[in-house]
């Protein structure tokens, strides 16, 4: 039997050091046509000042936002720690 999954997106934002309105539009942009395309997107990683300024606007709010530890894309993209 196959069992049918929700395609998933991860994003590893460690590198991610501000986000300017238009960042965060083009974040949320994304994070819309993924939805609609039927994807769930995982933003992964986010520093505790890229935080602020999504909770400051609200956009924390509408994403999925998880630490990177919980990155679960290809390895191989991740920085050397």
């Amino acid at each position: 039997m196959l069992v049918a999954r929700t395609a998933q997106l991860w994003i590893d934002c460690q590198q991610l050091q501000s986000l300017s309105v238009l960042g965060q539009r083009a974040l949320l942009q994304a994070d819309t046509r993924a939805r609609a395309a039927g994807t769930v997107c995982y933003w992964c990683g986010m520093s505790a000042y890229v935080l602020a300024q999504l909770a400051e606007s609200g956009v924390q709010n509408v994403l999925t936002l998880l630490p990177a530890e919980d990155f679960q894309g290809p390895t191989f993209l991740l920085p050397s720690t």
